[in-house]
């Protein structure tokens, strides 16, 4: 059988997915078109394949929420999209692996920083691609020149007089920081551009170091390890970031900063968006901690900006964070705001500016200006705004109206700035463009992570810009927030204080395993430490989370002092409690925020995450089996009955409780069997369970229905839901290749083309056609425009019309593709009888120009769609509906499909339903129901008879024996619980039955149906309990006694006795050391409480008192010699006892049987009567002693 999976909306999920494209949206972007018109078959073409699922960045955010670690925090990132992006491409891959076989595919390259796979392919595997389900754009991955050769270098005069610090380096006050030992040690830069010049003296040994990646990164123009720069950008800019002047200039703005070399940009200075995007994957994975990008695409270059931003967006949830250049179009060169920025630069900010109108998300992306050595702006600053109101899926910051996204977000020095030469390792150049500035916030970035390493993207870009020189009276398109300044930014960054280490869970109020289950109070045991220099003194700390299963009782505490570097342990520092329905497969994330009064301004934050331990159910996709029932296609067809198979999964980590799952649908297209709850057991971690119900989609039903699954499941206290979406039948598709357009200036519905595309729709016989659906796409090329399409479809089967008016193009005057739809055509419905209704669609261009007729307009193949809706006619069909006793169901529901009617007094309904195989189900009053029986409707009137089972009744009147009536007893029949007093589905037959209820004796019986209800009047007999308070004559607690009551012994110190019945008990009480008890006790109507005086100096007649036991001499002086015989081998204790019960001396005897003699020392025993104890564990046996 073939298996098609569809997949569904989860109401409760662990995913949620940006929108995808809608269904015929043409998802090949205008450059590969373009590439596309151009290319012979066979020849390949570098692509992207962006996929339409992408990891939504809110949940990125919230699943890391609470996690301190900065690298954890990156490896939950890199791991949660790496296997989001494997999964999603699965089906993709092993499509391109299959035409890698036939060299029609290359150079597969998947990547997860944006769900996306870049490779060579065919023209033909590229319009297979275009139809494929998933795919939200396939994307010309060109070899784009991105460096801009012809801004002009300095003269060579700039170089003459060398200073020991580059003039930008002072002017932005780094040399101040780095005398505070703040010099980007540890941070590492990635540098994406040309390549570096790793020998360079100012570099050297600072370079990033990997065993798998010897020329300290990778080359992702050549895919090969090397980095070297011909070109000499990248090595300029590495310079600027962190050139620590060992040559004679220090040129880097953080001279300790490590550099990890991306070649993206060939020697010439031309590199592809998935090289970038592989190398912002690299950086993210291998731990760099900033990244500088001095390049970008315009937007007249048809970037992919979506994928561009959602690698961003992704990098700094993992806390990467970017310094971008904006570009050097600042004097138009390129396009005017809003598209001067260039891509990436044109990504929103980590951290939104206040006077950010236009609302939008963040990215990792710091952009940068460039300015003069006077702190004016130069004059090729590219400038904002720019606006993402038409890109999907974030369509935010809407510009006119709107004010748009303000960019840049800062400026730094990038006219003629000093820096370092590729091709000497000594040797120093002069360069100017935006490309020089982001490199010099990229080092500030890094000077900002060496001060304190945990901050966060949005924390470091809030701190530039606050902290940079204002150029402007408010943050404008011109200068951002302002010029950058070191010194600023890092008096502005707190110093790494007080910060989480690690926690413990202490739930010994509940389970007592260690880890968070529902329900639970917590007791929570921090590690904290004190990471810097300075002692930190009187600190506080209070704990917070945002998760709505949480309960804080106890959230705050006063910690003392922390000198510098030391770590502290506290034990059940705070409290809180776990809601019952605390969700499995979910990370509560705490916040702990730390003060001290020495500096009321500075709160130091650290969280950490806990992982919850119960059940989490998820419904897994569904299958639609029609092998045995159907067509064997996978999928629902109008009028056929298959098998949709679900699965429920525990992705929590406690077993889940039983389960009672319902499938329901609100459809009028489709029936579920059956209706009504399913029992799943209880499910372990990780396990599944598979449930299959039957559908069944009725005749009627017009292709490609959308319908509704409502899927519900109760798991103790927990509840889940979840909608799955089911589409019923294909719409027939044209496949007989493109349909190329007429030449005709005055194209009108009567007119005809040369070449018209022609498919044929098949419907019942008899049907009644309601309308028609009409879908398709025009490509115009090589000149061609939209506005010049024109099409038209005609139903050229007997009886069939024309469209009255001829579709035409959009207003666009230049090439693309474009699509039409149409719904509810009426040129179909004059025919009549059904079967075979044939359609032609006539494509006319009303520009003619030179070449072929497909050159210029033409239907792509696989884009025309048609849907033909109709009616079947209806025939009469009676239900009879009787049971077994012959007797006729009166105001029975029978159900068929979507129409339903109720029986008369004759047991009929009668429903109009077309030909067809049909189900029904009928349900009645004191009758078990019948559900999805299948029948035929042939064509005629007809009579179903439906035989329903009868059921009947059994009912328990409770009372007790005085009268009164007794309410909520637990009723079973055949070991079947009985919900309330009436059992109300038996058949004929006898019945054993139990009834329990609390404070009453347990009532068995049985009885009998016979054709008819049965009446119980019970009377139930109530019990009671007795209760013993035993004291010795001194009105001492006696705790060891045995009761004997009614033939049965109850173990020592049990004195509360269930379960008696009103009547006359006698008892006896027994206890080593005590005389036997005798007594008795009546219960009328009530318990009853004994107060019971036992005399001490009673022995038992134990086994132990039957062999010789003496004790002499008695009365006794200064010793006591006692003799006994240990008839088993046992280990034996002799004490000495007053006459109030505690014991003076113990004399433990080894194990050992036979005749045993000892000598008990009296020295320090008070003159006085005592009691010679022998006790074997098991019994004891008593000597009175005199001692004088």
């Amino acid at each position: 059988m073939r298996f098609i999976k569809f997949t569904f909306i989860n109401a409760f999920i662990a995913l949620f997915l940006l929108a995808g494209t809608a269904l015929g949206q043409n998802v090949i972007a205008p450059n590969l078109q373009e590439r596309l018109t151009n290319t012979k078959s066979g020849e390949l073409i570098r692509i992207n394949i962006r996929m339409d699922d992408q990891y939504n960045s809110a949940l990125l955010s919230e699943k890391t929420a609470g996690v301190a670690n900065k690298e954890i925090r990156r490896a939950i990132v890199v791991d949660e999209l790496r296997s989001f992006s494997k999964e999603s491409q699965k089906d993709l891959l092993s499509f391109l692996t299959q035409q890698e076989k036939s060299l029609q595919v290359t150079d597969v390259m998947p990547l997860w920083i944006v769900n996306l796979v870049n490779c060579y392919a065919t023209v033909e595997v590229i319009e297979q691609l275009a139809q494929m389900p998933g795919i939200a754009r396939l994307d010309y991955d060109k070899m784009q020149q991105v460096l801009d050769l012809e801004m002009p270098s300095a003269p060579a005069d700039k170089l003459g007089e060398k200073q020991t610090i580059a003039w930008n380096i002072n002017l932005v006050n780094a040399p101040q920081v780095w005398e505070e030992e703040f010099t980007g040690e540890g941070i590492v830069v990635a540098v994406l551009d040309t390549g570096v010049n790793a020998n360079h003296q100012d570099l050297a040994g600072r370079m990033w170091t990997h065993i798998d990646y010897p020329n300290h990164g990778y080359n992702f123009v050549d895919n090969n390890y090397n980095t070297n720069d011909v070109q000499s950008h990248g090595t300029h800019c590495a310079g600027t970031v962190a050139g620590n002047g060992t040559a004679g200039t220090v040129t880097g703005v953080a001279p300790g900063a490590t550099i990890m070399a991306l070649k993206v940009l060939g020697d010439s200075g031309g590199g592809t968006e998935a090289g970038v995007w592989a190398a912002i994957e690299f950086s993210v994975e291998y731990g760099a901690h900033v990244m500088s990008l001095s390049l970008g695409w315009q937007h007249s270059w048809n970037p992919d900006r979506s994928a561009w931003r959602i690698a961003m967006e992704n990098a700094m949830n993992a806390g990467v964070i970017a310094s971008v250049a904006a570009g050097n179009e600042g004097g138009w060169g390129g396009a005017p705001p809003p598209a001067n920025i260039r891509t990436p630069g044109d990504c929103p900010a980590p951290w939104s500016h206040p006077d950010q109108i236009s609302p939008g998300g963040n990215s990792a992306v710091v952009t940068v200006g460039s300015t003069t050595n006077t702190d004016a702006i130069s004059g090729f600053s590219s400038k904002g705004p720019v606006t993402w109101q038409n890109i999907a899926p974030f369509n935010d910051y809407a510009f006119n109206p709107g004010t748009g996204l303000i960019i840049p977000d800062v400026v730094a020095p990038g006219s003629d700035i000093l820096s370092l030469s590729n091709t000497s390792n000594t040797g120093y150049t002069v360069k100017s463009g935006t490309s020089m500035a982001a490199p010099a916030v990229a080092g500030l970035m890094a000077l900002i992570l060496n001060k304190n390493p945990n901050l966060t993207p949005q924390e470091i870009s809030q701190i530039l810009e606050e902290s940079a020189i204002p150029l402007s009276a408010s943050k404008s398109n011109t200068f951002g927030s302002g010029r950058i300044d070191a010194l600023s930014a890092l008096t502005a960054t707190p110093f790494n204080g007080i910060r989480y280490l690690s926690h413990e869970i202490n739930d010994i109020q509940g389970n007592n395993d260690g880890n968070l289950n529902p329900g639970e109070t917590i007791h929570l045991s921090l590690t904290l430490e004190n990471p810097s220099d300075e002692l930190i003194s009187n600190v506080s700390m209070v704990l917070s989370s945002a998760s709505e299963y949480i309960t804080i009782t106890q959230g705050e505490a006063y910690l003392g002092n922390f000198a510098s570097g030391e770590t502290r342990e506290f034990i059940d520092l705070f409290t809180f409690e776990t809601s019952e329905v605390l969700p499995g497969n979910y990370q509560v994330a705490f916040i702990l925020e730390a003060t001290s009064p020495l500096d009321t301004t500075l709160t130091w934050r650290s969280g950490f995450q806990v992982a919850a331990h119960a059940q989490h159910l998820e419904f897994l996709d569904f299958v639609v089996d029609d092998s045995e029932t159907g067509n064997n296609n996978g999928i629902l067809d109008p009028g056929e009955t298959a098998k949709l198979i679900f699965g429920v999964k525990n992705t929590g980590l406690y077993a889940s409780e039983d389960i009672v799952m319902t499938i329901q649908t609100e459809s009028p297209w489709i029936n579920l069997s059956p209706e009504g709850s399913i029992e799943i057991s209880a499910l372990a971690p990780d396990e599944e369970a598979q449930v299959e119900v039957q559908v069944t989609a009725m005749f009627e039903t017009p292709l490609e229905t959308l319908d509704e699954i409502i899927l519900t499941a109760v798991s103790g206290l927990y509840e889940y839901e979840a909608t799955k979406e089911i589409i019923i039948g294909e719409a027939p598709v044209y496949s007989e290749g493109e349909i190329p357009s007429t030449y005709n200036t005055s194209a009108n519905p009567n007119s005809v083309a040369l070449e018209p595309g022609v498919m044929s729709v098949t419907i019942p016989y008899g049907a009644t056609i309601t309308g028609v659906d009409v879908e398709y796409k025009i490509t115009s090329t090589g000149g061609g425009w939209m506005s010049e399409q024109r099409s038209i479809l005609k139903c050229v089967t007997e009886g069939g019309e024309t469209e009255t008016a001829i579709s035409t193009g959009p207003s666009s005057n230049s090439a693309g593709t474009h699509n039409y739809a149409r719904q509810g055509l009426t040129i179909a419905n004059n025919i009549e009888g059904g079967g075979e209704i044939e359609f032609e669609l006539h494509v006319f261009r009303t520009w003619g120009g030179s070449g072929s007729n497909t050159q210029y307009a033409y239907v792509p193949n696989n884009t025309w769609k048609l849907i033909v809706h109709y009616q079947l006619e209806r025939f009469e069909t009676t239900f009879r509906v009787t049971n077994q006793y012959d007797e006729f169901v009166e105001d029975a529901v029978v159900k068929v499909s979507n129409a339903n009617a109720s029986t008369n007094e004759a047991g009929e309904a009668v429903i109009m339903l077309p030909s067809g195989n049909h189900h029904y189900s009928v349900t009645a009053d004191r009758h078990r129901t019948r559900t999805q029986v299948p029948f035929e409707v042939d064509g005629l009137e007809q009579t179903i008879e439906v035989e329903l089972e009868k059921v009947f009744y059994a009912t328990f009147e409770l009372k007790d024996i005085f009268g009164a009536p007794v309410d909520s007893a637990n009723i079973y029949i055949e070991g079947v619980d009985v919900v309330g007093t009436q059992a109300i589905d038996l058949d004929n037959g006898t019945y054993e039955y139990l009834i329990e209820k609390e404070g009453f004796a347990n009532y068995e019986g049985s009885f009998e149906i016979l054709n008819d209800d049965v009446l119980l009047n019970l009377a139930l007999s109530p019990v009671y309990t007795a209760t013993f308070n035993i004291f010795d004559q001194w009105g001492r607690e006696v705790d060891h006694a045995q009761i004997h009551m009614n033939n049965e012994t109850f173990p020592g110190g049990q004195y509360f006795i269930e379960h008696l019945h009103i009547g006359s008990y006698s008892y006896s009480i027994t206890a080593s050391t005590f005389f036997n008890y005798t007594g008795g006790f009546s219960i009328v109507d009530d318990h009853v409480i004994l107060n019971v005086v036992l005399l001490a100096d009673g022995t038992s007649v134990q086994e132990i008192t039957e062999a010789e036991f003496v004790v002499y001499p008695n009365p006794a002086s200064n010793v006591v010699n006692v003799e006994f015989v240990a008839v088993q081998n046992n280990t034996y204790t002799i004490s000495l006892i007053n006459h109030m019960g505690q014991t003076i001396k113990v004399l433990p005897v080894e194990e050992s049987a036979g005749k045993i003699s000892l000598e008990l020392d009296l020295e320090g025993v008070n003159n006085g009567m005592y009691f010679i104890r022998i006790d074997n564990g098991s019994e004891s046996v008593n000597r009175k002693l005199i001692v004088r």
